[in-house]
């Protein structure tokens, strides 16, 4: 069956990172340069809280229902009430600055992963290995990393029963997965998958190619936004591709989230500032 998209928002300049808060009945997402944190609910799209030249890209709420953001531009990981309210923030590991956090995911226990890609001009436009996967535990005081060098990591997320970490390499197309290892380390497993070369950008940009943003559902599967590409892919917990979905307008998808209870998807669509919801046949 085919899938069914309707655009509920759009106008914005480069919406990231949508989050479905079951606790808050809405869907939270990022407008990157325009430094807003928004908040798409009952049809309607209004804006939560501004962090100005803070470049919010990901998204991810806890527990208490804390909004955690990757601040690309402002070099930081922090934690905002919904209502804007600073809760804490990270610019460093064990002292050496962020380059440019990117996209995060919380587990169960209150724990934070997220990927430090870069600088945007000199890493992203060279492909350079400079970025990061950091962890932040529950009540630690630093920031401890994972994986490093990585040639921009993008996108990031957890297997539903927590046992594999998942990585979107994007300057190598391809996303990597990582098992826990020893004293609550974590080992690169291998390339979980490969994505193709079919570029939608004219050659100039070509480099841009690259998976961006994801999402795990509960069943496992991962739904892959291929940013160039113009189009999301559902992966198995295996690295089977499943179905590839083909936004009907737009080629930098850059995120994916799932209200499972409806049985629908939401992409974030940088080129022309759209959200969409898909309903799966």
């Amino acid at each position: 069956m085919r899938e069914v998209f309707e655009v509920v928002a759009k106008g914005m300049q480069f919406p990231e990172s949508p989050y479905w808060s079951e606790r808050d009945g809405c869907l939270y997402l990022v407008d990157w340069t325009a430094d807003r944190v928004l908040r798409l609910q009952n049809g309607r799209l209004e804006t939560c809280f501004e962090i100005p030249g803070g470049g919010p890209s990901g998204l991810w709420q806890d527990l208490q229902g804390n909004l955690w953001l990757s601040l690309y531009s402002g070099r930081k990981l922090a934690a905002y009430t919904p209502q804007g309210e600073l809760v804490a923030e990270w610019a460093d590991c064990q002292g050496e600055p962020f380059k440019g956090p990117c996209d995060l995911v919380c587990d169960d226990q209150g724990g934070v992963y997220f990927t430090d890609s870069g600088d945007f001009e000199d890493d992203w436009r060279s492909g350079r290995a400079a970025g990061a996967v950091y962890y932040l535990a529950p009540g630690a005081a630093q920031v401890r990393c994972l994986s490093a060098p990585l040639h921009f990591p993008n996108g990031i997320a957890l297997a539903p029963d927590g046992q594999r970490l998942y990585v979107n390499e994007h300057r190598r197309n391809r996303t990597l997965s990582y098992t826990p290892g020893a004293g609550g380390a974590w080992q690169q497993e291998r390339v979980f998958f490969t994505y193709d070369d079919n570029c939608l950008l004219p050659p100039t940009e070509a480099f841009e190619l690259g998976p961006d943003g994801m999402y795990v559902d509960e069943n496992g599967y991962l739904l892959v936004a291929h940013y160039g590409g113009g189009k999301v892919l559902q992966l198995s917990s295996q690295g089977e591709l499943l179905r590839t979905i083909h936004l009907p307008r737009g080629r930098r998808p850059t995120s994916v989230a799932c209200h499972a209870a409806q049985q629908e998807i939401y992409i974030t669509e940088a080129e022309f500032g759209l959200l969409y919801r898909v309903q799966l046949g």
